[in-house]
């Protein structure tokens, strides 16, 4: 990635976070570069397979991660999409799209699943977001306050989601009391560490039933994968039969 890159995405960012373009240049890089691998080998197979009239007869490579976490859609879906966040990552704001669609084009076969993993490297406010999601939870409103946190991700200081909360319908005093409660930060613990884990350093990433994305994913992308995962869950319940 060149200076230029990794300098456009500093000033497109820079208004949330605290340090400087030195501090945070060498993170910058490496994601930036991540994302770029990843889609140029995901673009350079397809076409390989577009060109070729290649069917892959292996099993997708997976990866086992717990479905456990705030969820949208139903429990009885046959694929489920986990995805790593941080509510202040502009990425994983751009990723919603992507998700929505899904949703509403599979709404009886897709089922989402919210994982928290907040940059604080990067994001000096992302853990502020990840307590009040998790607060909002347990006030049965996690995925109001999941929207609004992305529709403005210039309002996640403490101040400002007491003022999302309140708007909300939530109980402010609550939420505030279970903020400072232990609990909650051992819950987001529980999602980073699962993410450790696993090896993952950047958001968002997401798992099709397993199968791992690295960075945005295209609503094409998405529901590529859907349909291929409808597709086999198809195959194998023909082959029982």
């Amino acid at each position: 990635m060149s200076d230029e890159d990794v300098r456009a995405f500093y000033q497109a960012n820079k208004d949330r976070t605290n340090q400087t373009f030195e501090q945070l240049a060498p993170q910058i890089k490496q994601y930036l570069a991540s994302q770029h691998n990843d889609d140029a080998v995901h673009g350079f197979y397809q076409e390989l397979r577009a060109k070729h009239g290649i069917i892959s007869l292996l099993e997708p490579y997976r990866v086992s991660v717990p479905t456990a976490g705030p969820a949208r859609g139903k429990a009885t879906a046959s694929v489920a999409i986990v995805e790593f966040a941080d509510f202040q990552c502009p990425y994983c704001k751009q990723e919603e799209s992507a998700l929505r669609a899904a949703l509403s084009k599979y709404p009886d076969d897709v089922r989402l699943v919210y994982r928290h993993l907040p940059l604080t490297q990067i994001h000096p406010n992302a853990m502020t977001a990840a307590e009040a999601a998790v607060c909002a939870d347990r006030q049965g409103k996690f995925w109001d306050m999941h929207d609004a946190m992305f529709a403005d991700q210039s309002a996640l200081g403490a101040e400002a989601l007491k003022d999302t909360a309140k708007r909300l319908g939530l109980d402010v005093d609550q939420l505030s009391k279970c903020v400072s409660d232990s609990a909650t930060a051992q819950a987001i613990q529980a999602d980073t560490k699962a993410a450790d884990d696993i090896g993952i350093e950047s958001t968002p990433y997401l798992f099709i039933n397993g199968r791992p994305i690295s960075g945005t994913a295209s609503e094409e992308k998405l529901e590529a994968l859907i349909a291929d995962e409808l597709r086999l869950d198809t195959s194998h319940v023909a082959r029982a039969r």
